[in-house]
């Protein structure tokens, strides 16, 4: 105890000898690294079980959203079809079934292709093209997305399984499965594509170059003037439009998220990595005291990181100036009493 004292003690002697106005950087008590490591050999699964709870009600939650996603696409392209049917002969072009066909204009719309074998040339089919278009263009999107994510959602599960035996590896190790699963997709592509031309070349007749350019064209949604103009082919090009688009999203998706994290990860050892100055400490002096407690460290390390934003961090502080009186900090009976008058 008389050790302690004298700590306490010479730790104020030294505080009150500082000049006023400069920044010091508070420590503030913290955590034994052994006990820690022992409370965690003591129940490693807790930690584990409670990750992964959190990740579950995320794919829980996608899984629904996607469930409804499906059941409003196929009630757009049910509509859609029954629409267009009623007006196929409001329409110019290559024309092989009713049904079929107006099938697969929904689909054209819904993917934003653009083929030129179906043309409407009235009024009434022209207003039904445009409001499907605008309307599948944002049923697509949306779909596409939640299947990124629970595509992608499998994958940080098995990240965070690993986090527990190896935590310094965890950062590479989501790089290392964002850039496996790009690379799978990609394969998948080329396969999407070898299959595409194969049909397009036995079906429709077409050159090998001729059917090169409409199977890209249709997946970067640029579209071409003639491929589908079979059954067959149609046929074909309702599933086949619809997931090659998918798979384009589902690459797409995972090659941003690729390049924010590694641009996150570069700005996060710039910032470790640097020399801090008296300059750069003096925003992280959030009250205005002159001393820089922990908190307030670790929050202007975040915000330099970008992990966190001023805009996140300051309805936390209102809040907390608000539960507060007068002694600076605050204390559990505060806190209760404030709950108990709310």
């Amino acid at each position: 105890m008389e050790t302690n004292g004298g700590n306490q003690a010479s730790t104020q002697t030294r505080e009150s000898s500082l000049p006023t106005g400069e920044i010091v950087v508070v420590r503030e008590p913290t955590i034994n690294p052994i006990s820690t490591e022992v409370a965690m050999d003591q129940n490693p699964s807790s930690d584990l079980e409670s990750q992964t709870d959190d990740c579950d009600p995320c794919l829980q939650t996608s899984s629904y959203y996607f469930k409804v996603a499906i059941i409003l696409v196929c009630f757009y392209l049910g509509v859609g079809v029954v629409c267009f049917y009623l007006v196929r002969h409001q329409f110019d072009g290559d024309k092989t079934n009713g049904v079929l066909d107006a099938f697969y204009f929904t689909v054209i719309l819904m993917t934003s292709v653009g083929y030129g074998e179906l043309t409407p040339n009235s009024t009434l089919s022209l207003l039904f093209a445009i409001l499907f278009a605008m309307v599948g263009i944002l049923l697509t999107g949306a779909m596409w997305s939640l299947i990124a994510e629970m595509f992608l959602a499998p994958r940080r599960k098995i990240v965070l399984d690993a986090s527990k035996t190896n935590k310094e590896k965890v950062e590479s190790s989501t790089m290392t499965i964002k850039k496996c699963s790009v690379k799978v997709m990609a394969v998948w592509l080329v396969v999407f594509l070898a299959i595409g031309i194969v049909v397009l070349v036995t079906l429709e007749d077409l050159k090998f170059i001729d059917a090169f350019y409409c199977i890209n064209a249709t997946l970067i949604s640029v579209g071409c003037d003639k491929c589908f103009l079979t059954k067959g082919g149609r046929v074909f090009a309702l599933f086949w439009m619809l997931q090659g688009m998918g798979l384009i999203s589902c690459i797409l998706f995972t090659f941003m998220e690729l390049c924010v994290q590694k641009r996150q990860s570069w700005l996060v050892k710039k910032i470790l990595g640097r020399t801090m100055t008296l300059a750069d400490l003096v925003p992280a002096d959030l009250d205005g005291d002159g001393d820089i407690l922990l908190a307030e460290y670790i929050l202007f390390m975040l915000n330099e990181m970008e992990k966190v934003t001023r805009k996140d961090v300051e309805p936390i502080i209102e809040e907390y100036q608000a539960c507060r009186h007068d002694e600076g900090v605050l204390r559990s009976l505060q806190l209760s009493l404030s709950l108990r008058l709310n």
